[in-house]
């Protein structure tokens, strides 16, 4: 048997005197630690850190911010007695569809002195019952609430949205509601309300859904909004290519002699993945975004590269 190491080629050869030739071909020879490229030791002898970088890039940047929003009936009705007395018939029930002017219940005074005829409760305005506060034999007084109509053909979402926020969802080019397992609806901005609640601190903004929508959804439901400012060109990094010191944003650049250097940055929007970068990077340069181990500045590192992937190949040749 001949065995031959060919750096050049990564490969390692066996020939057998008789029947076969096999080549095995190995990306890098790790098995028989052999190295043709640049040694991953540093001086001293330890490992260098292998890096893994991200390029800085001018690409087009959206602030992206999520809400909380509740689906509600742009119709919603309550109904209240008009007069005190007892429910002597309850006409329709939870989840009915009436016509404005629809007997809902009808209410007969309950004073022995006189006689009354019984007052009959209709609906204000078209819709559904979704709530029904009495029953045949319930005691009112005026201004008891009997019931509560909506119209789920007619929906809206409302958003809280904080003080501080309130420009960005004026400025929004996009507002888009999400759904799980469904495509994604446009909204329309209806209006925002000019008052900050003292409590929460936030001021309430109505979103119109598009006409003739088929989405599913039901008054009551909680569903999630995204909004989208306005797009810009802007410098952007990976965002866990970050590093604070003393509550300073910094990045590690990667450079010319594979060495890392600390760099201070000033940065704008963080969107979580991506980060934009206001002053200290420039398109092209390189910023380490993970290592291995721990990187001291000015330390001499090793760059990750994608390994291409390689197959064994098994020859049959003639015997020599």
């Amino acid at each position: 048997m001949f065995l031959q190491i060919d750096c050049k080629g990564h490969y390692v050869r066996c020939l057998w005197v008789r029947k076969y030739r096999i080549t095995l071909v190995f990306g890098s020879l790790a098995l028989f630690s052999v190295s043709c490229t640049k040694s991953s030791t540093n001086e001293d002898g330890k490992t260098k850190a292998t890096v893994f970088v991200d390029q800085v890039k001018s690409s087009t940047f959206r602030e992206e911010i999520l809400y909380p929003g509740r689906v509600l009936s742009e119709v919603m009705a309550s109904v209240k007695a008009p007069s005190a007395g007892r429910v002597t018939r309850v006409y329709h029930h939870v989840g009915d569809a009436v016509q404005r002017g629809t007997p809902l219940v009808s209410i007969k005074n309950l004073d022995p002195g006189f006689v009354y005829s019984a007052v009959m409760v209709r609906a204000p305005v078209s819709g559904r019952i979704w709530q029904l506060a009495v029953t045949s034999g319930t005691e009112l007084n005026a201004g008891d609430k009997v019931a509560s109509l909506i119209d789920p053909d007619k929906l809206e979402i409302r958003v809280e949205v904080p003080a501080s926020d309130l420009e960005k969802v004026e400025e929004a080019s996009d507002i888009i509601l999400l759904r799980e397992n469904h495509e994604n609806l446009s909204l329309s901005k209806a209006h925002v309300s000019p008052m900050v609640d003292l409590q929460t601190g936030t001021s309430t903004c109505v979103l119109k859904l598009p006409e003739n929508s088929e989405a599913k959804l039901l008054p009551g439901q909680l569903v999630s909004i995204k909004i989208l400012g306005p797009p810009r060109q802007a410098i952007t990094i990976n965002g866990d290519a970050i590093k604070y010191r003393r509550g300073i944003p910094h990045v590690q650049l990667f450079e010319e002699g594979s060495v890392v250097k600390l760099h201070e940055v000033k940065v704008g929007l963080n969107r979580g993945d991506k980060v934009e970068i206001l002053e200290g990077l420039v398109d092209g340069q390189k910023v380490v975004v993970r290592s291995t181990k721990y990187i001291s500045d000015g330390e001499e590192v090793v760059l990750y590269v994608e390994p291409e992937v390689i197959k064994a190949k098994t020859e049959k040749s003639p015997a020599r």
